[in-house]
């Protein structure tokens, strides 16, 4: 199993919601980044990103931050507090999401990468890929890949997609459609991390470290998942486990 621990912020906000919920305060994203500077944590480089060969990391203490939000004040943010760190990371957005209400546009998604930020795909609509039927799951991964290549101004190699309200982000169909439309890397929470290969060689999955961040988790705590220290990890995963249910509760409530 490779280690390369990935937090998923699926929200950023100005202060702590009322309830818990996925997604980091901005104070909070702050005190993880300078735990994780003071423990020489880095980040796979830009041009890994963009190529998709996560996968070949260094043997150095390493994070891969993910964003969901695609709002340009959070992305905003996200660049501000990640830059002086000198960490690399991805943005997951749709192509729906580019040029909309108070989302990026086209001129800033083609200038992320200047800033470290890679470009992922959540399809061309953003909604879940799984239980599509094949025309319309042909249609949306690969206008979407050949749509965000284009105004990224590279090819968008990372699929980060959508879970469905049970639970579930990629079979066999994703896959294989995915593969066909070009993506190399398939990103999906609950820890699997799937390479594409550019025939059709077999496709073997691995697991990734992967944590969807709560507005419950502590700076500290992150970060001592992120190093390994102590028990973290383990309590961290029996904690995902828990609150797995609970998401997919939260999504049937509001279709």
């Amino acid at each position: 199993m490779i280690y390369l621990p990935t937090l998923y912020i699926a929200e950023l906000f100005d202060r702590a919601p009322d309830k818990g919920c996925d997604g980091m305060t901005l104070d909070a994203l702050s005190e993880l980044l300078d735990l994780l500077e003071a423990a020489e944590v880095q980040s796979p480089s830009a041009p890994s990103l963009i190529g998709a060969n996560i996968l070949n990391k260094t043997g150095t203490p390493s994070v891969l931050m993910m964003l969901g939000d695609c709002h340009l004040p959070s992305v905003s943010a996200w660049i501000n507090s990640l830059n002086p760190k000198g960490l690399s990371s991805i943005v997951a957005c749709s192509f729906a999401q580019i040029e909309g209400a108070s989302d990026l546009t086209t001129t800033d998604a083609s200038i992320l990468i200047g800033h470290g930020v890679s470009l992922a795909s959540r399809g061309l609509s953003g909604r879940p890929l799984v239980g599509m039927p094949l025309a319309e799951l042909r249609a949306e991964l690969t206008e979407s890949q050949q749509k965000l290549s284009e105004v990224a101004g590279y090819q968008v190699g990372i699929l980060a997609p959508t879970v469905s309200t049970f639970g579930q982000a990629v079979d066999g169909l994703v896959l294989e459609e995915a593969r066909r439309a070009g993506y190399r890397l398939i990103l999906e929470p609950g820890g699997r991390v799937t390479e594409l290969s550019s025939d059709a060689t077999p496709i073997t999955p691995e697991r990734l470290d992967y944590r969807i961040v709560s507005t419950h988790d502590s700076p500290k705590s992150l970060a001592d998942w992120v190093i390994g220290t102590g028990l973290s990890r383990q309590r961290a995963h029996i904690r995902e486990l828990l609150q797995r249910p609970r998401r997919i509760l939260s999504r049937l409530k509001s279709t």
